[in-house]
């Protein structure tokens, strides 16, 4: 089914009477945990706004990625005809060897077919559902970024809610919903295989997405075995979206694993504000623009 082509955000507010503010929010409840995340609002908020999450990747902390898309001037208010909600969440620190709350890498990256099942599926839903109470946002306009362990999540964001998120920069990330990017996975007997389900990506409903990606050294090791390579997941990410009718970015580097070096916020930015629900990618008939083409290339779908 296409999306609809005026989405509405259907979610409940997961924590009513409790005003999310600019900066940081916590004792926030979610999934039967406790969690915190950070917030910046645009200086005009009449809406509506589109609404901008980024997830830190493995390690990291919310208090230090909340400036990943804010440099440079392009915080909330750096393009004026672009207001937005920048949401920076704090993930649960979850590992595949720890059962409490429950595996994961981070972030909760296994089974992404509902908020029932995943608590950062149970946060995302209680973020949205009272920004959505409290603020008028434009449901055509929800986006996501992160790196490594935070790509993964965008990743399975846009999966499972495609009918609000239309465009993802994924910095070092992977689909696993893709059969060979699964496969490729050494789970090292930790986490089982049957446990990593996702949602598939449907055709109808399209999207756009920024596959940036490191070269050779662009992975993730344990005890010196590799669990993933980044880069290896991208090449095989890129057939996968073409099949999906997703319009990608293809922008690979040699730095290794970090976020491209090339790709600035404002970027982001562009590229954010270029999709929206239920429209096809500018990109499909005008290509990419300047500062893009440099260093990408434009995959259709």
């Amino acid at each position: 089914m296409a999306p609809p082509a005026d989405p509405k955000i259907t979610l409940t507010c997961g924590n009513p009477g409790v005003p999310i503010v600019n900066g940081l929010n916590g004792n926030w409840p979610a999934g039967g945990q406790t969690r915190q995340f950070y917030v910046a609002f645009p200086t005009n908020m009449t809406g509506p706004l589109p609404v901008i999450f980024q997830w830190h990747g493995l390690g990291d902390s919310a208090s230090t990625f909340k400036s990943f898309i804010q440099r440079g001037g392009v915080g909330p208010d750096g393009d004026p005809s672009f207001p937005y909600i920048l949401i920076t969440p704090q993930s649960l620190g979850l590992t595949p060897y720890r059962a409490t709350p429950k595996p994961g890498v981070e972030w909760d990256l296994q089974d992404g077919t509902g908020a029932d099942k995943n608590l950062d599926l149970a946060f995302f839903e209680s973020m949205l559902g009272c920004l959505n109470a409290q603020f008028k946002l434009d449901p055509s306009r929800i986006y996501t970024t992160g790196f490594s362990a935070g790509s993964i999540f965008s990743d399975l964001l846009h999966s499972h809610y495609p009918q609000w998120i239309p465009a993802v920069y994924e910095a070092s990330g992977a689909w696993m919903n893709d059969k060979p990017e699964a496969d490729s996975l050494n789970t090292l007997n930790i986490v089982p295989r049957d446990s990593i389900v996702w949602d598939p990506l449907k055709a109808s409903d399209q999207g756009a997405i920024i596959v940036s990606h490191g070269g050779a050294n662009d992975m993730y090791l344990i005890g010196g075995l590799q669990v993933i390579s980044f880069e290896d997941c991208a090449g095989m990410a890129l057939p996968f979206l073409k099949t999906s009718h997703r319009t990608a970015l293809d922008c690979p580097h040699t730095l290794g694993h970090q976020p491209h070096p090339n790709i600035t916020p404002r970027m982001i930015i562009e590229f954010f504000k270029a999709h929206a629900v239920g429209q096809p990618s500018p990109y499909i008939t005008s290509g990419l623009p300047s500062d893009f083409s440099s260093i990408c290339t434009l995959q259709t779908p």
